[in-house]
């Protein structure tokens, strides 16, 4: 018989063994995957008001709440009896007289970034009613909740994540907004390295926070910390791609450290989004700057893509084909070109050249002749022109 209920003791360990590896790891694995600030939670001792909720009370205490926010890696929820025998040095009888200066300073003993009061009550039936403040130490903001619980396990843990926990996100959610209102309003006064500060502490709690990103890299940018800035502007893009004032910034950024390369990207990028055809103007402007024709050419295109009719694009496209010897392609663009800008001279010659390497003659001499009626004292449209045309005279007979 001894031998039988030791077997049966083994294999409750070995149940029981089986059970906690099915949950702890699932715990571990979400910690590792977090990696934001973990927010410290500190609960007060909860106040039974009727006797009724005393084992209630016990029950949430010694094991329901490390149960629920052992499964929230963004929080650590402090020893609660630790946290009790820190409070009872305050001597505080009762909780529920807490001011918010009070729980500031009990916070602030204790370690807490949130601090948690509360009570429970029998309610009507099997429910028992609970309620509770949220308290930052950080911002000093302070929040209601009230939500039931039962003595059935699996509904108090359901209820305790549907209320207080859910509760809890969307306090820390308001709590990252006015930290990112704080850091804004120091960077606008100046004040960057307190800006610096909260915006690190809001990104901790939200590290997906695009704005914020975009903040810190702006202050890094204010106090020359180039490369702590773009790497804050590249955190944002990774969020948002297309987050215009990160990209409007580090186009800023580049420019003043003279970095084309990186700067024209950053540009294309804004183009590509807007569809600025003048963008793309200045784009190609910089690419024929460093003689990368082909980068220079294509960005032309780009601007014409968007606007068919931009002259200015047209006129750069067409010098650009003109330079690389490439006249029939030119031709083109600079007939839009002098359509656009018909008194302008060098337009007006290079299509006559483009036309006159392109085997089209009559085209040609009808361009010439109409740069000497424009100027007749133009001696290189005259020397040119005499090539194809006979004297006077000459084509009667």
């Amino acid at each position: 018989m001894k031998k039988l209920v030791f077997i049966a003791m083994i294999a409750l360990l070995l149940i029981s063994a089986c059970s906690v590896n099915e949950v702890r790891p699932e715990v571990d694995q979400a910690r590792e995957q977090y990696s934001g600030l973990t927010t410290k939670v500190g609960i007060l001792p909860l106040k039974s008001l009727d006797a009724a909720s005393r084992n209630i009370n016990r029950i949430l205490t010694v094991r329901d709440l490390d149960y629920v926010f052992a499964t929230h890696p963004q929080y650590q929820l402090l020893s609660m009896a630790n946290v009790e025998k820190s409070f009872k040095t305050f001597g505080i009888p009762d909780v529920d007289d807490l001011e918010p200066e009070e729980m500031k300073e009990i916070a602030d003993e204790i370690g807490a970034n949130v601090l948690i009061v509360g009570s429970i009550s029998a309610d009507r039936g099997n429910a028992f009613a609970v309620a509770m403040k949220l308290f930052s130490a950080r911002t000093n903001e302070l929040r209601q909740v009230n939500f039931s619980v039962t003595n059935d396990k699996v509904a108090r843990w359901a209820s305790l994540e549907n209320n207080l926990m859910t509760e809890l996100d969307r306090f820390i959610s308001t709590e990252v907004d006015k930290i990112f209102n704080f850091a804004t309003n120091f960077y606008a006064s100046g004040n960057y390295p307190e800006a610096e500060r909260q915006l690190n502490l809001a990104l901790g709690l939200d590290p997906d926070n695009k704005d914020a990103h975009y903040y810190l890299g702006a202050t890094m940018l204010k106090t020359q910390n180039y490369a702590a800035a773009e790497t804050s502007f590249n955190n944002a893009l990774a969020i948002d791609p297309n987050h215009m004032q990160t990209l409007r910034m580090m186009n800023d950024m580049y420019e003043a450290q003279g970095d084309n390369i990186k700067r024209v990207a950053v540009m294309e990028k804004i183009a590509s989004i807007n569809d600025d055809e003048e963008l793309w103007l200045a784009i190609g402007n910089l690419y024929a700057e460093t003689n990368n024709i082909p980068k220079a050419e294509q960005a032309m295109r780009s601007a014409l893509s968007v606007n068919a009719d931009y002259a200015p694009a047209q006129t750069r496209l067409a010098f650009l084909l003109y330079d690389a010897g490439r006249f029939g392609d030119a031709i083109q663009y600079l007939e839009s070109a002098y359509d656009a800008f018909p008194e302008n001279d060098i337009i007006s010659r290079r299509l006559a050249i483009a036309y006159q390497r392109s085997g089209r003659m009559d085209e040609a001499i009808a361009r010439y002749e109409g740069l000497i009626r424009n100027n007749p004292n133009n001696a290189q449209s005259l020397s040119e022109c005499s090539k194809f045309v006979p004297p006077a005279g000459f084509r009667s007979q």
